[in-house]
């Protein structure tokens, strides 16, 4: 008993001297404001396929477009809530599940030694931007996607600063969590298995080793989901989502060549497309008429039409993903589908050129200490290459809402932004500090 008031002493003495005396109070009071003014759940299209997937899930097959973590969250409210307040129910877990991780993003900050401005700057950010918080208000996977991302992050700087094998062990965990919550995650494997090389080129440690193989693990069971879902659907991937955005951006850059659809059926629904909507269609929201073509003609048709249209059109698939990239650099960094917060995103959200902007700024003071030290910051790399592999899936694989793929990764881009608004302190200036923010 005397163990455990410590700790609990503890908790409440380092609340009392940290940033969350403030914020957390009235963090608790924003969610409670917006549990009242959006009393329920709010919708959009992804949070019906949300819904048929939680009800394929319980049939037991694989969804064709959702992968299983979030419908089986909502399979797990229903048998607590009941089905006439499930919804409402899960709802209220991912505002608690929010809160919950505006604690272990100041962990976070405190573990990488950031100032105690910036930490209380960044949570206040993190805490109260409409276009972070409010996905929890909605059925959809981004709570879970940013509340993921960060115990994720903080279970990477963790594992650099305090290495343990139980951290390694909840790695893994929000790992496997995050891939499964929605497939654009897939990128996680590579860069960690990366960056575990880089911890343990620095120093041998059997968590490292443990992470690694945890990496490992992970992708070898998402082969066996992918092969689980050919044998459903005929096509090795996880979803027929990416299959779709390829399909939307070929429509809305008029590169669909029906001549090369070997489905006459499927042939003749797009010539029909082409006669009603236009070509590319004046209404880029009509090109999502993928996603009834995958149900109708099978995924592997609308996989044909689109490969074979990309190997085509490659010159103007090129253009097309520079035009892209030039247009995301205007958008809201964060956004929300409230139209009230919306309207406030557009005031105080930083356009994603800010993002670049950071990410820029990050790589030349990266390039600068490795060819000043003659070593990689191992922690500094990690974080370089989550933000930029987030970049690259958002705007290269994604239609146009790269916002909803990017915020989760506001983790990363915070403690980046902090390492950089750190170091420009005066006391930040002794080699000793800027390696610890660096490393």
């Amino acid at each position: 008993m005397k163990t455990i008031t410590d700790a609990l002493w503890r908790l409440l003495r380092t609340f009392l001297q940290s940033p969350l005396r403030v914020i957390y109070p009235l963090s608790v009071l924003w969610t409670m404001l917006l549990l009242a003014l959006y009393w329920g759940y709010q919708r959009s299209p992804d949070t019906f396929t949300n819904l048929d997937a939680m009800e394929t899930l319980a049939a037991g097959h694989l969804d064709i477009m959702r992968t299983p973590v979030y419908p089986l969250f909502l399979l797990l409210c229903k048998s607590i809530f009941g089905t006439a307040h499930f919804k409402e129910g899960a709802v209220v877990l991912q505002h608690i599940f929010f809160l919950v991780s505006i604690y272990y993003l100041w962990r976070t900050f405190k573990l990488a030694g950031l100032r105690q401005w910036v930490q209380a700057l960044l949570l206040a950010v993190y805490a109260f931007m409409p276009g972070i918080n409010v996905w929890s208000c909605h059925i959809l996977p981004e709570n879970f996607a940013i509340v993921g991302m960060v115990m994720f992050t903080y279970c990477v700087v963790r594992l650099w600063h305090e290495p343990r094998v139980s951290t390694a062990a909840w790695f893994l965990v929000w790992l496997v969590l995050l891939i499964y919550l929605r497939p654009a995650s897939i990128y996680l494997l590579p860069v960690m298995g990366v960056a575990w090389l880089l911890f343990l080129w620095s120093r041998r440690h059997r968590a490292y080793v443990v992470a690694l193989a945890g990496t490992l693990l992970a992708s070898l069971s998402v082969l066996g989901y992918m092969w689980a879902y050919e044998h459903e659907y005929k096509v090795f991937a996880m979803s027929n989502v990416g299959i779709v955005n390829r399909y939307y951006m070929l429509r809305n850059g008029a590169a669909i060549d029906t001549t090369l659809i070997a489905d006459p059926a499927l042939r003749a629904r797009v010539v029909a497309s082409f006669a009603k909507w236009g070509n590319p269609p004046a209404e880029p929201v009509n090109a999502y008429e993928a996603f009834p073509f995958c149900r109708e003609y099978g995924v592997p048709a609308v996989l044909q039409v689109v490969q074979a249209n990309e190997a085509a059109h490659r010159g103007k698939l090129l253009r097309m993903l520079a035009r892209r990239a030039e247009e995301s650099s205007s958008c809201k960094l964060y956004v929300s589908e409230l139209r009230t917060m919306s309207r406030i995103c557009k005031v105080v959200s930083p356009d994603m050129n800010a993002m670049y902007a950071v990410v820029l700024c990050y790589a030349v003071v990266l390039l600068w200490w490795i060819c000043r030290y003659r070593r990689v910051p191992r922690l500094a790399a990690t974080l370089f290459m989550l933000m930029c592999s987030a970049v690259i899936v958002a705007v290269v694989g994604a239609q146009n809402g790269w916002p909803r793929l990017l915020t989760p990764s506001t983790p990363v881009l915070m403690l980046m932004v902090g390492q950089l608004c750190s170091m420009v302190s005066v006391r930040a200036r002794s080699g000793q500090e800027m390696d610890e923010l660096m490393n």
